[in-house]
């Protein structure tokens, strides 16, 4: 069985570790984006890192011939690093109303106690990295997509998914047709439900899990 990776994990905004004590100076630096936008790269956003303090945003690569593969899922407390590199292409897309800070590099050589919880966050991340690929690998589409309705809130009962079918198909290596075969399939099973808005209900999280 499958350890479920955290891909949310909501930070209390009355314990908000991840804003240094020296607020004011960060204060002109957070953004709200909009599901659909990329967050930009340039000259001077590398030197930094991004939190994400509200919103799912997928960071992905393309393949030779134009096809999406969605590398990882970056939720609240997430720490995303550009690299500003030229040869590594890795675009970060919006997938629902986001609140990113970017912390730059100056300010954080400055502070040792944020460095040390970004760098725990990191090791975190590392770890769902690695269940990711560890998913992905599994011969069968049911197992993946039964992974990642586990793991994508766990313990939960109703998700409320910011991710298209597409996004989950270049996120788990399958077409989209695959994946939504498996929805019906899941559905048919009775382990599935789907709500008005579009939510799915989880009715028997045993099944996902095993």
């Amino acid at each position: 069985m499958l350890q479920s990776p955290h891909i949310k994990s909501p930070v209390s905004s009355s314990t908000d570790p991840w804003q240094p004590c020296d607020r004011a100076r960060l204060r002109l630096v957070a953004q709200s984006y909009e599901a659909g936008q990329v967050l930009p790269h340039g000259k001077g956003r590398s030197d930094g890192l991004h939190v994400i303090e509200r919103g799912l945003v997928a960071l992905s690569m393309r393949h030779l011939d134009g096809r999406r593969q969605i590398i990882f899922l970056a939720g609240p407390g997430d720490v995303i690093c550009r690299s500003g590199e030229a040869g590594l292409a890795v675009d970060a897309e919006v997938l629902s109303p986001s609140q990113i800070r970017f912390h730059r590099q100056d300010i954080l050589h400055h502070e040792p106690a944020l460095r040390c919880q970004l760098l725990e966050q990191v090791r975190r991340q590392h770890e769902r990295a690695m269940q990711h690929v560890f998913a992905i690998g599994q011969r069968e589409a049911r197992q993946r997509l039964g992974w990642f309705l586990a793991s994508f809130a766990p313990g939960a009962r109703e998700l409320d998914l910011p991710l298209s079918r597409q996004d989950i198909a270049d996120y788990l290596g399958l077409t989209i047709e695959t994946v939504s075969r498996e929805f019906m399939r899941l559905k048919r099973l009775g382990s599935i439900a789907y709500g008005r808005s579009g939510s799915i209900t989880i009715l028997r999280p045993d099944r996902l899990h095993a």
